[in-house]
């Protein structure tokens, strides 16, 4: 299993875990489901594994309802086993509702809303519309910061996901800007402080 599967099945397992500490859900139940996709994707089964996230996605909707934490990330499950299969435009109107739902659920300022506002400018910018997934990173990164501060890992993360953007537009300098503040930060939150 590639390392995106194994980030996600972990990131699933919090999510669940929280879930489930409210009490709705059984986290290993759906941590399995999750990472039955996730071992498809990865084995190269590749219908499977999209039919395996679908299926997931219905029946937390069905268990769940289309506004719960469990949901989404059923959501952001299948979404990213698309884009591992390079079904770019079935992803988006995945993300997209997630990304509506999570503004419903949350608020408008959420970190999860910028959360999805990052992984559907990754999707743009592997897309080929680096415009609209710049545009969507600074959405990201500015709800990032004002939500969880300048030096939050999440901010790192879109800072580097914004590099990758920048430097792929031949803006250099703009790139190598963003990807040292995002190594400060991940050394200012690993407690190494910042490399000389």
């Amino acid at each position: 299993m590639g390392i995106r599967c194994r980030v996600w099945a972990l990131v699933a397992l919090i999510i669940v875990g929280r879930a489930a500490a409210q009490g709705v859900v059984d986290p290993m139940e759906w941590q399995a489901l999750f990472q039955r996709s996730l071992s498809l994707q990865g084995a190269g089964r590749h219908e499977e594994a999209v039919a395996e996230a679908r299926s997931t996605l219905q029946k937390s909707e069905k268990e769940n309802g289309a506004k719960h934490a469990v949901t989404l990330m059923c959501m952001n499950n299948l979404a990213d086993i698309l884009i591992m299969q390079g079904e770019f435009a079935d992803a988006e109107p995945v993300y997209q509702k997630a990304m509506e739902i999570a503004k419903e659920m949350y608020g408008p300022e959420h970190g999860e809303v910028a959360r999805y506002l990052n992984n559907l400018a990754g999707l743009r910018r592997k897309m080929g519309k680096p415009d609209e997934a710049e545009s969507l990173y600074a959405q990201s990164l500015a709800m990032m910061e004002k939500r969880l501060g300048r030096n939050h890992p999440d901010v790192a993360k879109t800072l580097e996901n914004l590099a990758v953007l920048l430097r792929a537009l031949d803006r250099n300098l703009e790139g190598d800007d963003c990807e040292a503040r995002a190594r400060a930060i991940r050394a200012r939150t690993s407690g190494e402080g910042p490399k000389k």
